[in-house]
């Protein structure tokens, strides 16, 4: 399980979306933001299932999810680099659904639907 320092947990609370970095089966790397929830201690996001992220998923799990703030002018925030996994429970699924829902009133459920990811961090690096 990630340790998550005062820090990151900080970054985490204020974003409102993760950029998340995948690779093609020809090995092309591909990044683009995402909606999230984070329940303290996992990171979920969902994409839409035609997008090139899940595309790249299926294929390949490896990811990196990049979290990033500006403070004072600077930039920083942190780096998870990890695994892919998708979530089958219907129990874990409904919960992090509603909590997603929740985040983002402002935008329709069916634009955050798709396939729900858990992303097991192997590595969390902090920028800056």
């Amino acid at each position: 399980m990630t340790e998550w320092t005062p820090r990151q947990l900080k970054i985490l609370d204020q974003v409102r979306s993760l950029r998340v970095a995948t690779i093609s089966p020809r090995g092309d790397p591909f990044s683009a933001p995402v909606r999230f929830y984070f329940d303290g201690t996992s990171l979920y996001f969902t994409s839409p299932a035609e997008s090139e992220q899940v595309t790249h998923l299926h294929a390949n799990r490896r990811l990196a999810v990049l979290a990033d703030v500006s403070e004072d002018g600077a930039l920083g925030g942190f780096v998870v680099q990890g695994l892919a996994q998708w979530v089958r429970s219907e129990r874990e699924s409904q919960g992090v659904w509603e909590a997603m829902a929740a985040k983002y009133p402002d935008h329709p459920p069916e634009e955050i639907q798709g396939p729900l990811v858990k992303i097991d961090a192997a590595r969390v690096r902090d920028l800056g």
